[in-house]
């Protein structure tokens, strides 16, 4: 552990000074959002306005490298569309709205704050092991409660969740840091141990959470990783053997008082009829507003409109969809563009799939947008950050290989 943090100082001695404090404001804005996040509308606009105030002295810094891309009018274009919705929105909050809208513009600029820090030089490694780093933090903080409470049984762990509002948040955070220490623990060259153990630690406490996107959403990429990792097939197999029997050994060590943790008890939970916790309802419920109007009702629609309290009979921020929550709040046309937008990316990837960065990047993003099927991935900003951050970090990558690909084309002629 020593020796890895070591290596990260030694990395950032080796930068100069503007890459060093682009660097120092970037790890604040991750550890800020990784220890932040309790999902309210105002914690929501809180940390956008952080990684705002994060990104602007970036932008600065590398004023003499901006460049206005496809990605630029892109978004450009998908925040007009979002801008016009606003003001033609008839939701009786504005304050909301527009707070909302303001919240998403803060990490669109963040998308290119991120960008133009990470392409200037080969800094993969460093953010997702500030990432895997960080997800090792929670777990020791989390575990505390667990080992001072010697009667687990009688600790119900969702009582001390410091830095989450809800287990699902929590999860979906805990899988985004599991996977970076799981690709690290393979394409690390000196720290694959620290990343073997991160990875069986993280993934314990996965198991544990009970949070069945998060198990989709993993069990799915994981699958399409041991495809891509078949050129590693006695390696890959035993090692990932060892880390999910011994995660899930860990797993039968502790117990809860409540009925929402664990493996076993959200197998139960699924095979006696409570398969989608009423999401079903909620989708239903959104889509009667959506025939209504596909052009999108604002910012904060799905709380304003009370769309909770109709099906379900309780009060609910998000659809816990992507899909429902982005037409619902900015319309179908916003919806459509992004879906182009990962087209052309997922293209690109195909074209430099054999890249273990590219690939094991693009990875991450499915992830999160898996997760995004049954939960609010598109409401939250410390979610729409990491995607956002991974998105940056993958076209980093691309404009890299694509660079390099036409710096040695025309050394040959």
């Amino acid at each position: 552990m020593l020796g890895f943090i070591l290596k990260l100082n030694n990395y950032f001695l080796i930068m100069d000074s503007r890459e060093k404090v682009s660097g120092l404001l970037l790890t604040l804005a991750i550890f800020f959002i990784s220890f932040g996040s309790f999902g309210s509308f105002v914690d929501n606009f809180n940390q956008s306005i952080f990684v705002l105030l994060i990104s602007i002295p970036v932008l600065y810094l590398y004023r003499d490298k901006i460049k206005l891309g496809y990605s630029f009018f892109w978004l450009l274009i998908i925040s007009s569309i979002m801008c016009w919705v606003s003001m033609v929105s008839n939701l009786p909050d504005e304050g909301r709205v527009w707070g909302r809208f303001i919240s998403i513009i803060c990490i669109f600029v963040f998308s290119f704050t991120s960008y133009l820090y990470l392409s200037n030089k080969n800094k993969y490694f460093l953010v997702l092991s500030l990432i895997s780093l960080f997800g090792l933090l929670h777990f020791l903080l989390l575990m505390n409660g667990l080992i001072i409470n010697l009667m687990v049984k009688n600790y119900n762990i969702l009582e001390s969740l410091t830095f989450f509002g809800n287990i699902r948040h929590y999860s979906a955070f805990l899988s985004i840091c599991f996977l970076t220490s799981y690709v690290l623990s393979f394409f690390s060259k000196k720290f694959k141990k620290l990343f073997v153990v991160n990875s069986i630690l993280l993934l314990f406490f996965l198991l544990f959470l009970g949070t069945r996107s998060s198990y989709l959403s993993l069990f799915f990429v994981i699958i399409i990783l041991s495809i891509y990792m078949y050129c590693f097939k006695i390696k890959f197999f035993f090692k990932s053997l060892f880390i999910f029997l011994s995660a899930f050994i860990l797993q039968l060590m502790f117990g809860s008082s409540s009925h929402s943790l664990g493996f076993f008890n959200s197998i139960n939970r699924t095979v006696s009829g409570n398969v989608s916790s009423g999401r079903v309802l909620i989708w239903k419920e959104t889509w009667k507003y959506i025939e209504k109007n596909f052009w999108g009702y604002g910012g904060d629609a799905f709380l304003q409109l009370n769309i909770g309290m109709k099906a379900l009979g309780g009060v609910f921020v998000q659809a816990h969809n992507a899909f429902f929550q982005i037409v619902l709040e900015w319309g179908v046309i916003v919806f459509i563009m992004l879906v182009i937008y990962f087209l052309i990316l997922s293209y690109k990837c195909f074209y430099w799939f054999r890249d273990k960065y590219v690939f094991t990047i693009y990875l991450m993003i499915l992830n999160i947008l898996i997760i995004s099927i049954f939960d609010g991935v598109f409401y939250y900003i410390f979610e729409i950050f990491f995607l956002i951050l991974f998105i940056s970090l993958l076209n980093a990558r691309l404009n890299f290989l694509s660079t390099a690909k036409e710096a040695l084309f025309t050394k040959s002629i």
